[in-house]
């Protein structure tokens, strides 16, 4: 294997943990902890106050504390997860050399739909897939597959 080849296989590993990486900041931490603490204590309250509850009314209010316990911790933990599944798609892409996808602005101007000359696909002109290669605009009825990063 060449020296560039290792080297560019370590630098897309460093991408790679850089985007995992970008999964346990503090803030993360600090909302899915604190989620958590927040549900933890509502379900020990509402345990606390059903157990001197005298009738079924009084302990069915505290039925519903703990039930809002189980929401919060439930939601916090949801929100992390699919954060963390985003970031581990991000550092799978990363490490295998595939851009990230690139998101369009609902509020631009309809996008110029390129191709290259002798390629099956069509492009957006801002796709990082054709970046700096000569590419042609495309003309209406062209019988071509739309490119899966930038999604024309």
């Amino acid at each position: 294997m060449t020296t560039a080849a290792v080297s560019s296989r370590a630098h897309t590993r460093r991408a790679g943990a850089v985007a995992l990486a970008r999964l346990w900041r503090p803030i993360d931490l600090a909302l899915v902890l604190g989620g958590n603490v927040v549900g933890v204590m509502l379900i020990l309250v509402g345990w606390w106050g059903s157990s001197d509850a005298l009738s079924l009314h009084d302990s069915t209010n505290w039925l519903q504390v703990g039930i809002i316990g189980v929401i919060v911790a439930g939601v916090a933990n949801g929100l992390f997860l699919v954060r963390a599944r985003r970031a581990v798609g991000l550092s799978r892409l990363a490490v295998l050399g595939v851009p990230a996808p690139v998101r369009r602005d609902a509020t631009s101007d309809v996008a110029t739909v390129v191709a290259l000359p002798g390629s099956t696909r069509m492009h957006l002109a801002s796709c990082p897939m054709i970046a700096g290669k000569p590419a042609t605009p495309v003309v209406a009825g062209a019988a071509l597959r739309p490119c899966e990063v930038c999604r024309p």
